[in-house]
């Protein structure tokens, strides 16, 4: 498994033919170019796309904006359970 997780476009053409992983969960901002995407899927590699693997840590800092903008904080119990919440109606849709 490989978890590219700080910069966009670190897979690429040049490097794909490096990687060994069978997963690749896209923590970082679109970090495999096209092109690697297409090689990586011949060799039959399974990537998990930046937009679902980021998902959960987007929906928090828009909680803490909220929180910011109302001047109060949420307890980490509260945070889960509107995580869930959002994340689970955001699932069942699919």
């Amino acid at each position: 498994m490989l978890i590219p997780a700080a910069l966009a476009g670190v897979i690429n053409k040049d490097n794909v033919d490096a990687i060994k992983a069978k997963y690749i969960i896209e923590a970082a901002n679109h970090p495999t170019d096209p092109k690697a995407e297409e090689i990586l899927a011949k060799k039959g590699v399974l990537i998990l796309p930046d937009i679902l693997a980021n998902s959960g840590r987007v929906m928090v800092s828009y909680f803490e904006w909220v929180q910011n903008l109302q001047g109060f904080m949420w307890d980490e119990e509260k945070v889960n359970r509107e995580l869930k919440t959002y994340m689970t109606r955001a699932s069942n849709m699919f």
